[in-house]
């Protein structure tokens, strides 16, 4: 009758403890539903004009910056200030007035954020503390881990292509192109076009297509400048 009844006893708690982790698992899932899959970081470069040089250094520079420390850096884009103009596809300046440095580019960061340490947006930070010590879980679980709910927020993808998500996507791209910018010693970039991003895949059996997916603006590429002011013209003409 005892080992009935601890056998009964010991059912009971099993299914208790089983419900609890139910439970517990349900409210972790629900709790990182709310919380959104991280936004795409964007990396720039800039190309020096005139003779080859390596500008890496400045890449990684500009990643230091903060948005307030560009807030003195002005961006145009489908106009340009007085003294620009276009002639075809060639840039035409006043050098009295501008100097052009060179080009820059913003590409979106493609860090593997499972096993390594994705670098999140200056103002999704909070991310850092909350997912970087969860990448060496993910090298002792194969990557297993970045599937619990825990790890959701950790994601970095772009879900959606609405109207909302390109213009967030398209400040996050200037705002890329003016800290590389400020680190090359200008104070004004002209960004001349954004580009997308689209994936084809294919049937390796039948060589068909398999569908397409494609995300606006994902990408950006512009103009490097120095707006001269009179110290510049002064030490010019000297």
């Amino acid at each position: 009758m005892d080992s009935k009844f601890r056998s009964l006893y010991d059912d009971f708690k099993r299914k208790n403890l089983f419900r609890k982790i139910l439970l517990l698992g349900f409210l972790f899932f629900l709790n990182s539903s709310f919380v959104a899959c991280a936004s795409l970081n964007y990396i720039a470069r800039f190309e020096k004009k005139g003779q080859v040089v390596d500008t890496t250094s400045m890449t990684s520079e500009a990643e230091k910056l903060k948005l307030t420390d560009v807030a003195d850096v002005s961006a145009y884009v489908l106009e340009v200030p007085a003294g620009i103009s276009w002639n075809g596809n060639t840039l035409q300046y006043d050098e009295k007035k501008w100097e052009v440095l060179g080009t820059v580019h913003s590409d979106y960061d493609q860090g593997g954020h499972i096993f390594w340490f994705y670098n999140y947006l200056e103002e999704e930070s909070w991310r850092k503390s909350y997912c970087h010590w969860q990448v060496p879980i993910n090298w002792i679980t194969l990557g297993i881990w970045a599937f619990t709910p825990l790890y959701y927020p950790c994601w970095v993808s772009e879900s959606k292509d609405d109207v909302q998500a390109e213009n967030n996507r398209k400040m996050r791209i200037t705002n890329s192109l003016k800290k590389i910018t400020k680190i090359a010693g200008g104070n004004t970039v002209l960004v001349e076009s954004f580009g997308d991003l689209r994936i084809n895949f294919y049937n390796a059996n039948t060589g068909q297509s398999g569908g397409t997916v494609s995300y606006k603006t994902i990408s950006g590429h512009g103009w490097a400048l120095k707006k001269k002011d009179d110290k510049d013209k002064k030490d010019k003409k000297k």
